[in-house]
C-alpha cells in the first residue's frame, strides 16, 4: 500500500488542473510585465525582482493548496499512530458488525488488527514516501515554462540574431535555466511545502508562513535567472558552461532530495516507535 494514488495525484493536479493558471496566466503575465520594463528601459534588479515576484505569484497559491495536502497526509499518519477500532465510524451497525467480524477472521482479533494498523502499516505508509514528487511528474510540468522559452529563439531568428547568440540564449535560457534550473525550483518549492505543511501559527498567520516559503522559492528562482541571462549576455561557452553547471545541480538534487526525505521520514518512523513503546 502507497500513498502515491491519495497525495501525489492530488500534487500534480494542483500543478496541471488550476496550475494551468500558473503556467499559462503567471508566464505571460511576467513577460508581459518584462516587455513593459524593457520598453521602457527598466533594466534594474530591483525592477526585474519586482517582475519575477510578480510573474511567479500564482505559485504563491498553488503552495498554500499543496501545504494544505501534504497537512492531510501528515495528519493520517498521525491517525494513523493512535488508530483505535472502537473510535471508527460506521453508516449502519450491520456494516460495523460485518467489518469486525471480517477483522476477526483475517487478524485473529481487533487488538491484532489494532497494532498491525499502527505498526506494520503505518510504517509501510511512511517507508513508501522515497520521492515527494517523481521525477516525470516534475518534467511533465517543467514542460510548460521551456515550451514558452522557446518563444524567445523564435523572436531572435526572426530578428536575424546571429546563429552564435541563438544558441547561447537557447542553452542558456532554455536549457539550462527552463529546464535545469526549473527542475530544482520546482523541488525546492514541493520539498519547502511538504517539510513545513505544518502550520506554525494558526489563522491568517498560516498565510504568512506560506508567503515566506514563497519568498524562499522566488529567490531561488531570481538567482537562476540572472546567472543565465549573464551567460547568454558573455558568449556561448559561458552559456554552455552554465547550462552544463544547471544540469548537473538538478541531478545531484535527486539524490539529496532523497537522503533529506529518507532522514525527515525516518525520524517520523522513530517517533511512531518512541510513542508505541513509551507509557
Amino acid at each position: 500500500m502507497v500513498l502515491a494514488p491519495l497525495f501525489i495525484e492530488a500534487g500534480v493536479l494542483l500543478r496541471l488542473g488550476d496550475p494551468k493558471l500558473q503556467s499559462l496566466l503567471g508566464t505571460y503575465f511576467a513577460a508581459f510585465l518584462f516587455a513593459v520594463g524593457f520598453a521602457l528601459d527598466w533594466q534594474s534588479l530591483e525592477i526585474r525582482f519586482v517582475g519575477y515576484v510578480l510573474g511567479l505569484a500564482p505559485i504563491y497559491v498553488l503552495m498554500h493548496l499543496f501545504r494544505r495536502t501534504n497537512m492531510a497526509k501528515l495528519k493520517l499518519l498521525s491517525d494513523l499512530q493512535t488508530f483505535d477500532l472502537a473510535q471508527a465510524d460506521c453508516r449502519t451497525d450491520f456494516d460495523r458488525e460485518f467489518i469486525h467480524r471480517a477483522i476477526t477472521e483475517w487478524y485473529g482479533s481487533k487488538e491484532n488488527f489494532t497494532q498491525y494498523v499502527r505498526g506494520p502499516l503505518r510504517g509501510e505508509l511512511l517507508g513508501s514516501n522515497k520521492e515527494i514528487l517523481p521525477l516525470q511528474y516534475i518534467l511533465l510540468v517543467s514542460t510548460a515554462t521551456f515550451s514558452a522559452s522557446l518563444d524567445n529563439i523564435i523572436a531572435l531568428d526572426l530578428g536575424q540574431v546571429p546563429l552564435y547568440w541563438q544558441l547561447a540564449q537557447a542553452i542558456a535560457n532554455c536549457c539550462g535555466f527552463h529546464l535545469c534550473w526549473f527542475v530544482m525550483f520546482l523541488k525546492l518549492c514541493i520539498f519547502l511545502c511538504d517539510r513545513f505543511a505544518a502550520p506554525m501559527f494558526p489563522g491568517l498567520l498560516d498565510f504568512v508562513q506560506t508567503f515566506v516559503l514563497f519568498g524562499a522559492g522566488v529567490a531561488f528562482y531570481y538567482v537562476g535567472a540572472e546567472l543565465s541571462r549573464r551567460a547568454y549576455l558573455a558568449s556561448l561557452e559561458a552559456s554552455i558552461a552554465w547550462a552544463l553547471s544547471a544540469c548537473l545541480l538538478a541531478v545531484l538534487s535527486f539524490f539529496t532530495d532523497r537522503i533529506v526525505n529518507h532522514r525527515f521520514h525516518s525520524s517520523q518512523r522513530a517517533d511512531g516507535s518512541a510513542a508505541r513503546s513509551g507509557p
